[in-house]
C-alpha cells in the first residue's frame, strides 16, 4: 500500500475511495455525509431543520431560527396545528 495515495489512512487507495476520500471511518453512521464534513458524525439523524445544528446538541429541532424571539419557545415547521 502506497501511503502517498491513501489520504484518510483507511486502506483504500485514493482513486478507489470515491464514497469518502477524507473520512477514514467512510461514512460511520451511513447517513451519506462523509464524517470529514458531517455535523453529527456519529448520529445518522443530522439536521432537520437546516440551522446547521446537530439534532443532539439543537433545543430546536424542527426550528431554524431556534427560539428567534427568545420566549424559549420552538417554532415548528412541520407541525399540524
Amino acid at each position: 500500500m502506497d501511503p502517498n495515495n491513501d489520504i484518510d489512512s483507511d486502506l483504500v487507495c485514493h482513486g478507489k475511495d470515491t464514497n469518502c476520500p477524507h473520512d477514514p471511518e467512510n461514512d460511520i453512521d451511513s447517513d451519506n455525509i462523509c464524517g470529514d464534513v458531517d455535523s453529527c458524525p456519529l448520529n445518522g439523524f443530522n439536521d432537520a431543520d437546516g440551522d446547521k445544528i446537530c439534532e443532539a446538541f439543537d433545543s430546536c429541532p424542527f426550528d431554524p431560527k431556534n427560539h428567534v424571539d427568545s420566549d424559549m419557545l420552538c417554532m415548528c415547521l412541520f407541525c399540524v396545528c
